[in-house]
């Protein structure tokens, strides 16, 4: 499985990404995770991924 995390908390991302580890085990390919939502988007643009766990609340609004 490959995710793609958007968080801009740190510890919190930090976290996420510790807990798809544990649950997701050996099936979990690659994970990415983007403090920005176009970070994000740049990077789902090349990469095909699985699953998005987006932060609903970012720091910063974002442009579409």
């Amino acid at each position: 499985m490959r995710l793609c995390v958007v968080e801009d908390e740190p510890l919190i991302a930090q976290r996420l990404k510790r807990f798809c580890s544990e649950i997701l085990g050996l099936q979990l390919e690659t994970i990415h995770v983007a403090e920005r939502f176009d970070e994000a988007r740049s990077y789902i643009a090349e990469h095909a991924i699985d699953l998005l766990l987006l932060d609903l609340k970012l720091a910063r609004p974002c442009r579409f």
